[in-house]
């Protein structure tokens, strides 16, 4: 293997505090169309290979990105969900690893949390969409750890908000599993604008290391969103990056990656 084929170095098998999914037969949920805000920000080198595992290649140059759910109407009731996910990859295919996630609602949490393996903590959620600029604001147990804003959005078409796939490390029977977490967007309404952060704790999300440097994108949507089965796993020790298909019900699933 070459030398400059980079690969993470983080331990997971020393962390604890992962979510635990018992079951990978979960089912889909259709969210219904809701609001989704995608902000995609340069960070520093530092902790580049730190923040993934062995399985992950370090997207370069290195970025983060927040993706923020607000759900009207759920079997739980309302809610909104905001991720901080580093962008990765394994192979040649994007992600989003998660670092940890913030919802404003217990019952959705759990079922996030035990069904998909979302890293997920109760906070508040302010989302103030204006005609200006769409805020988000994030606090735990009183204390802001996230102020971010989309200034001046502009009416784009849908097709040119890429949203790369989830992985969410967890603990499962198969043992701790990177979880592939790849939603359906059916975009109705889509604006971008220049993304702001106004203020980011990156140790209080779980990962110091993370620096933004330079804003990417910010990206507002209107969409139907439906969280998927979960169809493949990745050892995260693993430096090949090899994926295992999970049985799906239908003869139609897709092929194996």
């Amino acid at each position: 293997m070459s030398t400059t084929h980079l690969v993470g170095t983080r331990d997971v098998t020393a962390e604890s505090g992962f979510a635990v999914v018992e079951d990978l037969g979960t089912q889909p949920w259709a969210l219904g169309e809701i609001d989704v805000v995608h902000v995609n920000y340069e960070i520093s080198q530092t902790g580049m290979h730190t923040t993934i595992p062995p399985a992950l290649h370090p997207s370069i140059p290195p970025h983060l990105s927040w993706l923020v759910y607000r759900v009207t109407t759920s079997d739980f009731g309302p809610f909104t969900l905001v991720q901080t996910r580093v962008g990765c990859r394994i192979g040649i295919k994007p992600r989003g690893l998660l670092v940890s996630a913030v919802c404003d609602n217990p019952r959705a949490a759990e079922a996030l949390r035990s069904r998909w393996g979302f890293r997920v903590a109760l906070g508040d959620v302010l989302f103030r969409p204006r005609n200006d600029r769409i805020e988000v604001e994030v606090s735990v147990d009183g204390r802001e750890i996230l102020a971010l804003d989309i200034i001046d959005p502009r009416l784009l078409a849908g097709a040119g908000v890429p949203i790369a796939p989830g992985l969410n490390l967890a603990d499962t029977p198969e043992g701790r599993q990177l979880l592939q977490v790849d939603p359906e967007y059916v975009i109705s309404h889509a604006d971008r604008g220049r993304p702001l952060i106004r203020s980011f704790d990156a140790a209080a999300w779980g990962d110091a290391d993370i620096v933004p440097t330079w804003p990417i994108s910010g990206s507002h949507l209107r969409a139907e969103v439906t969280l998927p089965r979960l169809r493949y796993l990745t050892d995260p020790t693993d430096p090949t990056g090899r994926t295992v298909k999970l049985p799906q019900p239908d003869a139609a699933a897709s092929p194996a990656r």
